[in-house]
Order: structure tokens, then sequence, then C-alpha cells
């Protein structure tokens, strides 16, 4: 704080945080309490079906000067507005300080205080990454991943092991007479990703996911909040040292530049004017003249062979080493190159803090930066203006742009440039508006300054005046904001309009997107394989239920037909009818075991022809069957030694002559034969004798035949 001056509200906060004499793990342990009391569902907020209601979404947006946080509920253009929180930060508080977590702890736990288990998402500087649309050839889907990868290596130049590397598609492109795959790839540093996700987790918070804040400027367009104009859009946020240009076209960020003109320029620029008006004349004899300042090399480039300019003049000469490359002029009056953004080349202490740049300026007749920055600000609408006795009071908004104008012409000469560039060397359409954020959004002198040098509409980035933007009873009206209140929110919630199937997440990258795809299609096929056993399963259920309807209507019809005779047929009848059947069939198999030689005789007189004599019939039906029953005592040990009996072969013996042609003696011994073993008592014949004799003086085949009786 000044000498004399009234502190600020990030002062008196400063001041307090100070004298609590809180440690860093009782701030760790008081932000974790918070966290547990913004997870605490709100009563009735989830109405009679809460898992209907969409999730809330917290983007939390961290500057140089102060922290963001916009928390909603509801997807694309129409969108629920919950809390809007806000808190300053010193310029020169480290986002590694546990200050700072606090401080980020406190605010977003005012977001969440109603909102039970939000998303929470954060935005890196897009300054401290490395993005560009790049060719791929195209190759198997199998083989695509690696293809953009080492397309990209060679294109960004960068080691996988330090940075953060990850591509989103976009569609064709026409490469030097080929067509390739498209896609946008962006890298960023990993311990930049690693300290932000630490501060959050000591604020007591686990991020859902991290997006730069192009792609949070991308959400909006996507999300359909602002509507596109004819050719695209292009965003330019000027921040405190370095402003960004960013093309969009079809919701897709197609360009992006840095620019090194911002509020600091503008400022310094600000504050030379008025020590000009303030200092008296010099004179001439100590005058010097001024020429043209030195251009210096920043590191990294000394063996390039192009020049890169600072066209500010208002900084040391070498950028950080946080920040974008510079916007590469030819001043010759042709088309204008730039160089495409790249990583940092050494990340210094803070190198997430892209802004924290010293100043350009220093104090002149105690002025300093800040005095010239309160001016510059007068312009914004509705900013009270600079108290009576600063630097500055009373001055028009014409008369400070006048002061800030050499700074001003070389940030509209930079843009200009950049848009032809896009415009006729990459064969773009031209842009149809241009949305300007930052902490000039809402100054209508600097958006048509703007307008006036580019010829194209220039507008606030207000995506929350939006008119699909709604709000509940206790959550803020945007729309009962200011401009500029509104304006102030514009990154936090682009990031609160991140999805994971819209938004690139730093923490889920084309590694974990592809390893998910082979869980999901596992997952899918395990899915498939089931429902088709499920529909064979309930295929057979109705086929087996339609033969059970069948069966029962046939029961039914038959137990009709029944019913119909008069008879009644129970189990006890059925039952006695097969005890009487069952005595039936014994007694005829007892009559025919009784009967089966005297059968056996009639069949083998039946089929004896005439040409057959039988001198001589034994049938041999075995010996009689004995029962005779042992001792109780010697009857198990007689089932135990019992042997299987010998069956006996009931048979008969035939002794005969074949008379008549002794030619044809073989051949009706041999029919004859065939004859009895076609019958169904008689069985398998065997001959044991079978001579040619003569009895009675006349020659006749003497035979002797046994043939088995059948059914044994």
């Amino acid at each position: 704080m000044r000498k004399g001056q009234t502190p600020t509200s990030s002062e008196k906060l400063l001041r307090m945080i100070r004298g609590a004499g809180v440690t860093a793990a009782a701030g760790r342990d008081e932000a974790k309490s918070r966290a547990v009391a913004a997870d605490t569902p709100r009563v009735g907020s989830g109405g009679f079906l809460p898992f209907w209601r969409s999730r809330a979404v917290v983007g939390v947006d961290v500057s140089r000067r102060g922290v963001a946080v916009a928390a909603i509920r509801g997807r694309d253009g129409e969108f629920e507005v919950l809390a809007l929180e806000r808190a300053e930060l010193a310029p020169s508080l480290s986002f590694d300080s546990d200050e700072f977590s606090r401080i980020l702890g406190a605010v977003v736990s005012r977001a969440c205080l109603r909102i039970p288990h939000p998303e929470i998402w954060c935005a890196l500087s897009s300054s401290q990454a490395d993005l560009r649309l790049v060719g791929v050839p195209k190759v198997p889907s199998s083989q695509r991943d690696n293809a953009v990868f080492w397309t990209a290596r060679k294109e960004l130049s960068f080691d996988e092991k330090n940075v953060i590397f990850d591509y989103e598609d976009r569609g064709e492109m026409v490469e030097k007479g080929a067509v390739k795959t498209a896609v946008f790839a962006h890298t960023i540093p990993r311990d930049v990703v690693a300290r932000r996700k630490l501060a959050f987790e000591r604020a007591g918070y686990t991020l859902t996911g991290m997006t730069l804040t192009a792609f949070a400027d991308q959400n909006v367009f996507r999300s359909g909040c602002l509507p596109p104009p004819p050719g695209g859009a292009a965003t330019l946020h000027v921040g405190d040292n370095w402003s960004r240009l960013e093309i969009y076209r079809d919701g897709n960020l197609v360009f992006t530049r840095g620019i090194k003109a911002a509020m600091t320029a503008l400022a310094g620029a600000v504050l030379e004017g008025l020590a000009e008006t303030a200092a008296p004349a010099p004179s001439p004899v100590f005058e010097t003249p001024k020429g043209p300042p030195p251009v210096e090399t920043p590191r990294g480039f000394e063996g390039s062979g192009e020049m890169v300019l600072d066209l500010d003049g208002d900084g040391a000469g070498l950028p950080d080493t946080g920040e974008p490359r510079l916007l590469t002029l030819d001043l010759s009056g042709a088309t204008a190159g730039a160089q495409p953004l790249s990583p940092p080349l050494a990340a210094p202490a803070d190198a997430d803090q892209a802004d924290a740049e010293p100043p350009v300026a220093g104090s002149v007749d105690g002025m300093d930066e800040e005095d010239a920055r309160d001016v510059l600000l007068t312009l914004v609408e509705g900013n009270p203006g600079v108290a009576p006795g600063r630097p500055g009071h009373g001055l028009s908004a014409e008369e400070v742009m006048d002061l800030a104008d050499p700074a001003l012409s070389r940030l509209a000469r930079q843009v200009e440039m950049t848009l032809k560039h896009y415009r006729e060397t990459l064969g773009n359409d031209p842009v149809g508006a241009l949305y300007v954020s930052g902490p000039l959004a809402a100054a209508p002198p600097f958006l048509e300054y703007l307008e006036g040098h580019l010829g194209i509409p220039c507008e606030p980035f207000d995506p929350l005046g939006a008119a699909g933007v709604k709000h509940s009873g206790e959550s803020p009206d945007p729309k009962a904001m200011s401009l500029s209140g509104r304006c102030a929110f514009q990154q936090a919630l682009g990031v609160a309009l991140s999805r994971p199937r819209m938004t690139p997440n730093l923490f889920v990258t084309y590694k974990e997107r592809r390893e998910a795809r082979r869980v999901t299609l596992v997952n899918q096929a395990t899915l498939a394989v089931f429902c088709l056993i499920l529909v064979l399963m309930a295929g057979f259920s109705v086929f087996e239920t339609g033969r059970n309807r069948a069966r029962a209507e046939e029961l039914a019809r038959i137990s009709k037909q029944i019913e119909g005779q008069g008879v009644m047929v129970d189990t006890a009848v059925l039952n006695k009818a097969a005890v009487e059947a069952t005595k039936t069939q014994e007694a005829i198999r007892a009559f025919a075991a009784k009967n089966l030689g005297l059968g056996a005789i009639g069949e083998l007189t039946a089929l004896t022809p005439p040409e057959v004599k039988l001198l001589s019939l034994t049938v041999d039906m075995g010996p009689p069957a004995r029962q005779t029953a042992p001792p109780p005592a010697a009857a198990g040990k007689a089932a135990q030694a019992a042997k299987p009996a010998v069956k006996y072969i009931k048979k008969i013996i035939i002794d005969g002559v074949v008379e008549g042609d002794s030619q044809l003696f073989e051949s009706v011994l041999a029919g004859y034969l065939v004859n009895l073993q076609n019958s169904p008592l008689l069985g398998d014949s065997t001959v044991s004798k079978r001579d040619v004799e003569t009895i009675g003086g006349v020659q006749a085949l003497h035979f002797v035949v046994s043939l088995a009786l059948a059914g044994q």
C-alpha cells in the first residue's frame, strides 16, 4: 500500500490473513472443513426426482489480480447460474503460496456452499501452452494415435516426459496438394499442471478437469451461448502483459496468436503521457536526441534466421519465459508472418503466473503503473473514476485515449496484421466480429477505437448477457449486473461450460481416451453376448411356453372327451387296471413257456415239405426247475457266494431223410433249414450229420439237425 492512500479490499484481506497467524496446516484443515460443508446437500435442491437434474459445474479462473468462480447447471446455450464469486489478489502473490490456497479455498467454498457434489474445472493460461493445427497423413485407425504423436512431435518439438500432449480431431485439410487428417494439437508443461492441481488440493478441493483458456472460450461458441457470425469470430483478451488473439470457426479454435501489447503497455503509455504533462519542459542544452530502441533477440533465438521485434517498446527486451513468442512482422510492407505459439524455454519459479512480468514503467514524479492503470480503467463503463488528489483526476475519456494512443495503435496494428495474415496468407474467410475480454472489455471508447481501425464489429465478450441464461431465487441475476461485472466472469463461465466430450481435459489425454475406448469396446461386446444369450433364453422360454400351452389344450380336449363318455377315470382305477393287465400278461407268458415244445412241433410239422421224411423228433426242454428256499441263516452267505447259473438252451433234434432226385438233395435240405430258421419259434440250426444212404433200395440223404428254440 502506498503511503497516505486508503487500503484496497485485497490489501485489507491480506492484512487480516497475515495478522491471523494461521499456519499452512491449519489453513488446509480449514479448507477441508469448508469442502465438507460445501458437499452437504441443500434441502429441496434436488426436487422430487433429483437424479433427473443435471450436475452442477463450477468453473474457476485464476488471473494475476483475482480469482473468479462461476457455478452453473444446464447444458448448451440455456443454463442456470447458481453462483458468481470473485476475490481480488495482490499481483505479487505467488500461486504456490499457502495464502493463495486459502483465498482460493474461501472463494470456491462460497460458490459451492449450496451445491451438492459439484464438478470443479479450472483453466490455465494459453500463453503457457503451444497450440497448433497439424496435418497428419491418413493411416488406419489402429495407427492413428502414433501417427498424430510423431507428426506433432516433429512440428512442436516437445519432450513427452516434460509436457502433456493431446489433440482434437478437425476433419480433413489439404496440405501441399495432399489430403490429410487435421488435428489441433496442444502441449503444456507437466509441472504447471501439477502445481495448479496441488494448489486446489491444498485449498481442500479436487479438480474434475483442467483446460486452457482458449478452450474455455471455445466452450462458449460450441455451447451456442453466442451466435457465430459469418466467417467465424475472433476474440481478443487484453491481459496484464500479454494479449491473446484467437479465431473460432464453426465452434472450433482454428488460429491463436500471442501479442505483446496489453495493459502494461497501455498503462506505460498513460504514465509517460502524464509525466510529460506534469514535468516542465527540459532545456535544449540537456536534450538528448532519441533514436529507435535497439532490437534484441530473445533467449533461444540467437541462432534463428528471423528477427523477432518487440513492437511495444515497453518491455525489458526479453519476453517472459512463461509467455508465448512475439509476433513476427515484415516492416517492408509485405504480408505479415506469424510465429506459432511454442512452449516456454525455461519455466521460472512462478511459470503459471503468465502475466507476472515486472512493470515496464517505474515511478515518475510520485506516479507509478498502478496510478496509470487506474486512469486507464476510467474508460470502463460505470467506473467511478480517479479519486480527487490522485494523478489523472478529471481527465475525460478522449484525453485518456490520447495518452494511451501510442500503445493502442501498436495493439490495433498487430491485431489488424494478424487478421490480414489469417485472411490473405492462410486463405480463410474474413472474421465477422471481434469479441474483447479483459479489463477493458466494457470500455466503449476502447471498443470504438478498435472497430475504427479494424473495420469489423467489436463487442464485449459477454456470454452471461445471452438470452438463454436463467437464474433461480437465490442465485445472482446476470441481467441485474453491470457489463463490467459480467465480463469479469467471462472466463470462469467458459470454464464452467466444460463437458467431458466437448472440452479438452489436461487430465484425460488421448492415451486415457484410447484406454477408455478399449474398455468400452470390451464392455459392449460383453453386453452384446449377454443380450444374445438373454434373447436365446427368452426365445426358448416362449417356445416351451407354446408347447406347454398346446399340451394343456390337448389334455383339456381329452378330458372333455372323457367327461362326455361318462366314465370317471382316476388314479386308483388306472392302477387296478395296470395290475390286472400285468397278471394277464404273466399268465400268457407262463402258458407260452409251458406249451413251447408242443408249439415248436406243430410249427416243424407245418414247415416240413413232402420230400423230407422225419424218422425221429426229439424235444430237449432241459431239466425241471427246482425252487428250494435256503435257510434264513445261510441266505446271506448263499447270496454272496452265488454264481450266475448256466443257461440251458432248449432245442429240437430232427432225424430225417430227403428223398427224390439225388441231385436235389442239398438244395431241398438247405431250403428246409432256411424255412425253419425263419420261423419265430425256431432259432439257429446245427447240422450234425448229412450222408447219402440207401434206404429200402432207394438212395436218400440222411441228416440230423439240431434246432434251438427261440424266445429263451
